[in-house]
């Protein structure tokens, strides 16, 4: 199983690593298990996100700059070995993406 960790350091949080949070589970479906992680220690660059597979912190892979719906929907492909999410799941996603960002 994948599982994909986003940094909820001061940090990331500050660029928007809740949003990256919410679109990642919502576009990871049961692709992976998806939950708020620790400071990945490249803080300038964020929000970022480690991606690895059984749970093995030797297997992760950090993401950098995972700040828009666009690049979370890349994450999940990159995470996941290239797979593509459903159509239907991304615009899903993508409407409630664009609904929580509304004042």
């Amino acid at each position: 199983m994948l599982e994909i960790k986003v940094c909820q350091s001061t940090t990331c949080t500050a660029r928007g690593s809740e949003a990256t949070l919410e679109a990642i589970e919502d576009l990871a479906g049961d692709l992976a298990h998806v939950s708020r992680g620790m400071c990945l220690s490249r803080c300038s660059v964020g929000p970022n996100i480690l991606g690895r597979r059984g749970g093995s912190d030797m297997n992760g892979r950090v993401l950098t700059g995972i700040s828009t719906f666009g690049d979370a929907i890349g994450c999940v492909r990159r995470i996941g070995g290239g797979k593509a999410t459903p159509a239907a799941r991304e615009r899903v996603a993508g409407l409630k993406h664009s609904v929580r960002a509304l004042p």
